[in-house]
């Protein structure tokens, strides 16, 4: 015999549906943003082609997320941030790998 809810569950389960609905917003923006922020590192892949300029730039992504931790006021942790990052820098890669690029 299951028992009934208290109005209070019926409340919290409302709540999560709702706070479910602002995250499903965050993270369309999110997207956008990575869309953007991919959009600028295709122009850059272009102009390092011209010239015959590595993809992969350690110093520079190696910078990006020392810049990212110190200004991480969490609650993500540093492991998380990385983590993120290096899947966004995973597909900047992929997005500058043209196949004029992949063939030399």
């Amino acid at each position: 015999m299951n028992p009934e809810p208290s109005p209070y569950a019926t409340n919290d389960i409302a709540m999560i549906h709702a706070l479910r609905d602002v995250i499903d917003g965050i993270d369309e923006k999110i997207l956008e943003l990575i869309s953007s922020r991919l959009e600028i590192v295709q122009k850059i892949g272009e102009i390092k082609a011209r010239y015959g300029y590595p993809v992969v730039d350690g110093t520079r992504e190696a910078a990006l997320l020392n810049r990212l931790d110190s200004i991480n006021r969490g609650p993500l942790t540093s492991g998380g941030l990385h983590h993120i990052f290096t899947g966004i820098l995973a597909a900047s890669r992929e997005i500058q790998m043209t196949p004029e690029r992949s063939s030399s």
